[in-house]
């Protein structure tokens, strides 16, 4: 009797934890996000789209995807408008985050939360273990929404210096990325291959410089309004000989310089502003208080010359 009752508790037992296992192992949503119905019911090709709506906008995402990919987004949503805060001082608007597969059918300009769109490839990992490029294009497109819209069509970004563009986005990235580009520009400095700053302040974007590169994009964009992502694999981005690893790590470099070594808080959007506003980065320079001209000089050759030597002491 004893024997049986023993064994009728360990299989109660198991049935709980089984059951405790089951339940915290079932993906959910952070708080802050919620799914709704479709809010383009009438659209062609949203049938397999599934809507998601935070503070911060909606994510639009598909059937397939898990609530853990979904909740992946939405934290990679909050890290980049926070960064964009912190670095810009802008508390960006809502904006829509939508897969690949329904460019074409999803019509974000009859959506009221769509301040800024970003399509996004919802198969490529955003865990914990993973690099995390999706806050990268996050705030790409709000540097574009918010402070240089772009008004030339085939271009990079926006209507800011690519240099500066890129900045906005590196600014953003998470702790993984930030050390990638810290060593690869060590490496770069060891080797000799740092670019001046004259040449770094004036010079294309080293992926977009790339004719055939552009060649897709147009055709990409050629359709109008519904126009297709441009997707490229590593392999085809090899192919086209597209390299753009010391321009990354170069910026990610000048902005640690200009955030140790500036006054003001928000240095980038001095830096914006005032490029926005006609002047050259030694326009600027020269406008300085004597204060920041002391750490990061009065144009930008004192600028190369202060940022070499930090960077002998910082590396």
């Amino acid at each position: 009797m004893i024997k049986k009752c023993n064994t009728l508790n360990w299989v109660h037992t198991l049935a709980v934890l089984l059951v405790f296992f089951v339940y915290i192992e079932q993906p959910s949503l952070p708080k802050g996000i919620h799914k709704i119905a479709n809010q383009q019911p009438d659209e062609k090709g949203l049938d397999e789209a599934r809507w998601y709506q935070s503070e911060l906008g909606l994510i639009v995402a598909p059937s397939t995807s898990s609530l853990s990919v979904v909740a992946d987004i939405y934290r990679e949503m909050v890290a980049a408008q926070k960064l964009f805060n912190d670095h810009f001082g802008t508390l960006a608007g809502q904006g829509i985050i939508y897969d690949v597969k329904f460019s074409g059918y999803l019509k974000p300009e009859k959506l009221e939360s769509a301040r800024w769109i970003l399509p996004w490839d919802s198969s490529i990992p955003l865990g914990k273990s993973a690099r995390k490029p999706l806050r990268h294009e996050i705030s790409h497109m709000l540097f574009v929404v918010y402070f240089w819209p772009n008004t030339r069509k085939f271009q990079y970004g926006g209507d800011a210096p690519d240099w500066l563009d890129e900045i906005a986005a590196i600014s953003a990235e998470d702790e993984k990325i930030t050390d990638s580009r810290r060593y690869s520009f060590r490496e770069a400095y060891e080797e000799n291959r740092t670019l001046s700053l004259s040449h770094f302040f004036a010079m294309e974007h080293p992926l977009y410089a790339s004719k055939e590169l552009k060649n897709l994009i147009r055709r990409a964009q050629s359709g109008g309004s519904d126009a297709k992502v441009l997707k490229l694999s590593a392999e085809q981005a090899k192919a086209l000989k597209l390299d753009g690893k010391l321009f990354y790590a170069q910026a990610r470099a000048i902005l640690d310089f200009l955030k140790v070594n500036s006054g003001s808080e928000h240095v980038l959007q001095d830096i914006t502003l005032a490029l926005k506003g006609g002047q050259t980065m030694d326009g600027w320079l020269a406008s300085l208080n004597d204060k920041d001209q002391q750490t990061l000089g009065r144009n930008v050759l004192e600028m190369e010359k202060k940022f070499l030597q930090w960077i002998v002491i910082h590396l």
